[in-house]
């Protein structure tokens, strides 16, 4: 059943402005029923990812995270099993809405996060958090049913928060992390770093390369993405990425791996997927990448089995950047 407040959503409206945050983590973190209290913040989240450069950089340790889709229960148990923010630092690498039933709550618990601990909770752009894909695959219905009258007014805030989110992370300038992947565009880093927000609905170039690239082990170079948009690109193009930027590893998500994780044989691209049983059709885990202080990398799954942390070993070493 609905809440009053589900039902009257001007009287939340009307309220947003004087919102407690870690309260309403509080409430929001022990609640992972569908159905129930729906809540967002208009001002202080524009306003805090407005402040943010397109490319950001971040203080290891962390925990990296690949795409979440409306999973809210998994993203509840990832915290459950690692830690919440601010013990542990998050960066998350976008794709937070559709595909799942609960994307308003995955969202908005982030969010919430940001603003209560900027400098322990940092949020990507995936590719669905721009208006012409989440209108189509979940979360424009989502708010509609949802947030009554006033759905697709908030969804429309949720897209001005969405063009304001950064695109990229630089990791003590070793580890390079964006939602999708590389471009043939992009001659520096700081070509990224200085692009101007908000960036509305990018169909080119570097920022929509960045969110819908692909690696492709059969290719050496680049060639036009089968997605539509973006670049698939080749074994050449990364060594020649980590060379020109003096790179150790490139960590990306966008696509669904049966281990949660896919990682290059030249161990230079890392592609994490962090939805376990991804949409009840996959009987997939779901897995982050910790990097600690001296940029030593574990990977941590979710198992679909039975909802538990595993570390997996791999004998990795790749400069300063090393797989425990």
């Amino acid at each position: 059943m609905q809440s009053q407040l589900l039902r009257q959503p001007r009287t939340l409206l009307k309220s947003i402005e004087c919102l407690d945050y870690p309260e309403f983590i509080d409430k929001h973190y022990n609640r992972i029923e569908p159905g129930v209290r729906r809540a967002y913040s208009r001002h202080h989240c524009s306003a805090m990812s407005h402040s943010e450069k397109t490319l950001i950089d971040v203080d290891p340790p962390v925990i990296i995270v690949g795409d979440i889709h409306g999973q809210f229960n998994d993203l509840i148990n990832m915290f459950l099993l690692i830690g919440r923010p601010p013990e542990k630092r998050y960066l998350f690498l976008g794709d937070y809405v559709d595909r799942g039933m609960m994307s308003i709550e995955c969202i908005m618990l982030l969010l919430a996060y940001k603003v209560c601990y900027p400098s322990a909770v940092y949020l990507l752009r995936g590719n669905h958090e721009c208006a012409r894909v989440n209108r189509k695959y979940g979360f424009w219905n989502e708010c509609l049913l949802h947030l009554g009258e006033q759905g697709e007014t908030i969804w429309a805030m949720f897209q001005r928060c969405f063009n304001n989110l950064p695109v990229s992370a630089l990791v003590a300038t070793k580890i390079l992390c964006m939602h999708g992947g590389l471009s043939p565009s992009l001659d520096s880093l700081d070509d990224v770093r200085n692009t101007a927000k908000p960036v509305r609905n990018p169909f080119r170039g570097v920022i929509n390369d960045m969110l819908w690239a692909d690696p492709d082990l059969n290719i050496l170079d680049w060639r036009t993405s089968s997605r539509g948009s973006g670049f698939a690109f080749g074994s050449h193009v990364i060594d020649d990425f980590c060379e020109r930027f003096g790179l150790e590893l490139i960590v990306r998500a966008h696509q669904m791996c049966l281990d949660g994780f896919w990682v290059t044989p030249n161990r230079r691209l890392l592609t994490l997927f962090s939805a376990p049983m991804y949409c009840n059709l996959y009987r997939n885990a779901g897995t982050v990448l910790e990097v600690d202080d001296q940029l030593r990398c574990r990977l941590i799954s979710m198992m679909p089995e039975s909802v538990r942390m595993i570390a997996r070993i791999n004998s990795l070493n790749c400069g300063c950047c090393r797989f425990l």
